[in-house]
């Protein structure tokens, strides 16, 4: 991974594309995880997540949708806190424990 230092980010994409250590170890992970994957689906090895963090223009919490087929981050705006949004709908189903 040396080589990698005097890279640009565009060139280190490229680098890790055609590793084959990195491409295993993504086709491990994006094939892997907590829901199973129908046999007849081809995943074409892609994924979402969705993250909430800090806007750095009003420093309020956004939601944030990241996409591996997209250029980048998309900004789904304010969000709450979802944590504690979920740990009141688990204290509404369950009381206090």
């Amino acid at each position: 991974m040396d080589q990698a230092i005097p890279l640009n980010p565009e060139q280190r994409a490229k680098l890790l594309e055609n590793t084959e250590l990195f491409a295993s170890i993504h086709e491990s992970a994006a094939t892997s995880g907590q829901t199973s994957v129908p046999t007849n689906l081809d995943t074409d090895l892609h994924f979402c997540a969705f993250v909430q963090a800090p806007s750095p223009v009003d420093k309020k919490l956004h939601l944030l949708e990241l996409d591996g087929r997209r250029a980048g981050p998309v900004d789904r705006g304010l969000s709450q806190d979802l944590l504690a949004v979920r740990f009141s709908l688990f204290l509404s189903f369950h009381g206090d424990f």
